[in-house]
């Protein structure tokens, strides 16, 4: 069972901009320690291996209003 801190942590580790700042802009933007940021990422991915999760949450409503190309091979 997930603690409220995790949830918290996870939700805020997904956001989409997360990955455009670096992991100093992202930690000081939100009030925290860059060692703070890396044990959360190596925490969670082992929570996650622990509990063997197979798969990742996707955020429909964002895919929703994304365009999807599809390609066939002849």
């Amino acid at each position: 069972m997930s603690t409220p801190r995790e949830r918290e942590m996870r939700s805020l580790l997904a956001q989409p901009d997360n990955s455009a700042l670096s992991t100093r802009d992202f930690a000081d933007l939100h009030g925290m320690s860059v060692m703070t940021i890396y044990w959360w990422r190596s925490e969670l991915r082992r929570r996650d291996r622990e509990r063997g999760q197979d798969f990742v949450e996707l955020d429909i409503r964002r895919l929703a209003r994304s365009a999807i190309e599809t390609v066939h091979d002849a």
